[in-house]
């Protein structure tokens, strides 16, 4: 008699849950480190992206703001 290769998600997903229960020891320390290099760069990366999503946007409406007032000033000017 064979191994079984077919298992159901039910079936699975009690060999899981029992796995987890009883034999998961955990990350060893150098995966531990490497996700925290991971979420520290991913941390850093949306920082930047803030950063410069606020930069553009300021600008954007810093030069949007001038090129109005300077529509009406020359709307005014021509009145």
């Amino acid at each position: 008699m064979g191994l079984k290769t077919n298992f159901t998600d039910e079936e699975l997903t009690e060999i899981y849950e029992v796995f987890m229960e009883n034999y998961e020891e955990g990350a060893p320390e150098d995966v531990r480190k490497s996700y925290s290099r991971i979420h520290n760069a991913s941390d850093e990366y949306l920082s930047a992206l803030q950063d410069n999503m606020f930069r553009q946007g300021f600008r954007f409406g810093y030069r949007y703001r001038t090129i109005k007032s300077e529509e009406k000033s020359l709307q005014s000017s021509s009145n």
